[in-house]
């Protein structure tokens, strides 16, 4: 799901310098960058990419495979109703 967010060569060339997980890593879950992996998440998730972005940027890069993956599973749990408080 890409949201309202269209995808610049500037942005994904924003998000990919920000990594600071090894790239195998991402090449280990099937991505090729940073960015591919925010994408992933997001049409996994049912989240929009904007909204997994804006966590990424909150949460910064060392939280991509811990924290950023719960917060969108939780936002997923809200947006689909599935939540329980």
């Amino acid at each position: 799901m890409m949201g309202d967010i269209v995808p610049t060569p500037r942005l994904i060339a924003r998000i990919d310098g920000e990594r600071t997980v090894p790239l195998p890593v991402y090449q280990d879950e099937g991505c090729e960058s940073r960015f591919d992996w925010l994408k992933h998440l997001a049409e996994e998730n049912g989240v929009p990419l904007r909204d997994v972005i804006a966590m990424a940027d909150v949460l910064g890069a060392e939280e991509d495979f811990d924290g950023l993956v719960t917060s969108v599973q939780d936002v997923a749990c809200v947006l689909n109703g599935h939540w329980e408080a």
